[in-house]
């Protein structure tokens, strides 16, 4: 099964440290099961993925700094062979509580910003870190050491297709060269 969306199973809530405390820090080792599809690209973690997640108070609002760090395996955009991407990506994020006035409305925030109604012992982070962890993936994946597109203009032989997964179409059809 594909996923598509954020799964139901992934669940993250944090601490919020108490003001003038050293902060909160939280780790995961987080595994999908299944194949991540975005823009209609597969993806697969190769090893868990660890995220780490640092809270500090500031004031009224506290602060989040994430990092994603893993492997995934994916097809490269141009000649689709297999490849591994590394991930080790830096997020920072700030939740602040609503205001209660209406001018409050009108403000321009940032959107690393996070307004919440209102900021109790825990802070659900499960939609943000899914965002990062979907913002982390390589949107066109290709081979660090370059590879032929498919096309036809590849460098490959008369009747050869350029991946073993188009060879049916080649012998149907033939070369475009």
């Amino acid at each position: 099964m594909t996923i598509r969306e954020m799964p139901e199973s992934w669940r993250f809530v944090v601490e919020v440290p108490e003001e003038g405390s050293e902060g909160t820090h939280r780790q995961w080792d987080v595994t999908l099961p299944d194949d991540i599809s975005l823009g209609g690209i597969p993806y697969r973690l190769k090893s868990p993925l660890v995220v780490s997640v640092d809270l500090s108070r500031s004031g009224e609002g506290v602060r989040a700094d994430i990092r994603l760090v893993g492997s995934i395996k994916t097809e490269c955009s141009r000649c689709l062979s297999t490849l591994e991407v590394a991930l080790d990506e830096n997020f920072g994020y700030c939740y602040v509580p609503q205001p209660d006035d209406e001018e409050s409305d009108d403000a321009d925030l940032s959107e690393d910003v996070m307004v919440v109604t209102r900021i109790g012992k825990t802070i659900d982070i499960s939609q943000v870190l899914w965002e990062c962890f979907v913002v982390s993936m390589p949107p066109f994946p290709q081979c660090p050491e370059g590879c032929d597109s498919i096309g036809p203009f590849t460098t490959r032989e008369e009747g050869e297709a350029a991946d073993p997964r188009f060879q049916i179409l080649a012998d149907k059809f033939g070369s475009f060269t």
